[in-house]
């Protein structure tokens, strides 16, 4: 049998399938850190004295302090625990006015500035959805990851390397 445009076609469409699901299952199980090569260790292998600072802010990027207004501080966070706490927030006029309101959660080493240590970790949320409503989401869930895993720098697809700092 002669090879033809199609098998050719063929061959080349299950090879992109393949390599996809070899990036999809090192997304999900990256290479772990041998000895001797550049490793990404996590801060919490180092040391576990944490806080958690929780802030409203009606930006979403390039936030700065005067940016921020307080919800909640933890001098003593700890990634073991779950901890549930009930707020009173009052909606910024600019928010009522139909504008978005952002929650930033940090965790960082205790005693550092949130906005200026290099092991801080971050993440934001949109408080009301995108349409008018009168409302804030009922729950704002902060996970943190807790595993202490040392991953190899080379191994970690482009996805998740881009978004990392160490």
């Amino acid at each position: 049998m002669k090879p033809t445009f199609t098998h050719f076609i063929l061959v080349v469409f299950l090879a992109y399938i393949a390599h996809s699901m070899w990036t999809l299952y090192g997304l999900f199980f990256p290479k772990l850190c041998q000895p001797g090569n550049r490793c990404i260790k996590p801060y919490l292998a180092k040391n576990s004295e944490l806080e958690m600072h929780i802030f409203t802010s009606l930006k979403k990027k390039q936030v700065g302090e005067s940016d921020l207004d307080p919800i909640w501080r933890n001098n003593n966070f700890s990634f073991k625990d779950t901890i549930e706490k009930e707020f009173n927030v009052s909606i910024p006029v600019k928010t009522r006015k139909n504008g978005t309101c952002m929650s930033i959660a940090f965790v960082f080493p205790k005693g550092h500035d949130p906005l200026i240590s290099q092991y801080t970790s971050h993440s934001e949320a949109i408080l009301p959805p995108d349409r008018p409503v009168t409302h804030w989401r009922k729950k704002l869930t902060v996970t943190v990851m807790q595993d202490v895993v040392a991953f190899d720098v080379n191994s970690l697809p482009i996805e998740i390397y881009r978004i990392m700092r160490y």
